[in-house]
């Protein structure tokens, strides 16, 4: 006598065997897609840490940068003051002569600019990091534009200067040479008229006064958005 299949067993076998690929499938996809965040968060992790590098690095240039700033704007006070008063200072003349210097604040941008190009930001989005993000390398192309502005009017203002009377010039560019080299200059009266030149010369002046309306706090907020920046990476890294 023939046993007639169990078509009811046979189907709830089936059906075991189909939950159970489901399941196998289910988990090897769930892991697959851990596996993946945790490499995209190291990933992200590691354009962060680079960026906190940079700016970390930064913090010393930007305070250099404000403290010659800072040093610059009392420079200009100086010699206003002593012009106002018709008093001329070789050591006065010297320090002034400094503010001729283009000054540009130089950050490493590097790895912010990874972080874009690696599509990751997106991760930021709405987060007070990515807030901090971009304070602080906003502030950056705000100074910049600040510092372009002021470089470019020394200059053309330096041009005239140098264009307008190249006797005094070469007189002032000699003591300055002289006493860099510790060396005493015989033409004490071309000099002293030399150095009352330079004192009133307009172009001059007007480098001097553009300096001493200066009285921006931007390498002070710089500072202060790279400070909230590492804090904010800080605690990303923790989590």
């Amino acid at each position: 006598m023939k046993r007639k299949p169990n078509f009811k067993f046979n189907w709830k076998y089936a059906l075991g065997e189909i939950v159970l690929i489901f399941i196998g499938i289910s988990l090897a996809m769930g892991f697959d897609n851990w596996s993946q965040n945790k490499r995209e968060r190291e990933q992200l992790e590691g354009y962060l840490e680079t960026i906190r590098k940079n700016v970390v690095s930064d913090t010393a240039s930007i305070a250099e940068t404000d403290s010659r700033y800072k040093s610059f704007h009392e420079l200009a006070l100086n010699h206003l003051n002593m012009a106002i008063h018709d008093e001329y200072s070789e050591e006065t003349l010297l320090g002034s002569l400094q503010i001729l210097a283009e000054q540009y604040v130089v950050i490493d941008q590097s790895g912010f600019e990874a972080l874009k190009s690696s599509g990751f930001i997106k991760d930021l989005q709405g987060t007070t990091l990515e807030d901090a993000l971009f304070a602080y390398y906003t502030s950056y192309s705000k100074t910049l534009l600040e510092e372009n502005s002021l470089n470019n009017f020394i200059e053309n203002m330096e041009v005239e200067l140098y264009n307008s009377s190249s006797k005094e010039v070469v007189h002032v560019l000699k003591w300055t040479s002289a006493k860099q080299l510790g060396l005493e200059l015989e033409e004490e009266a071309q000099m002293n008229s030399a150095l009352r030149w330079f004192f009133t010369e307009p172009h001059l002046l007007g480098i001097i006064q553009r300096y001493a309306d200066e009285d921006s706090p931007r390498y002070e907020l710089m500072l202060s958005n790279a400070k909230e920046l590492i804090s904010q990476i800080d605690l990303e890294l923790k989590n």
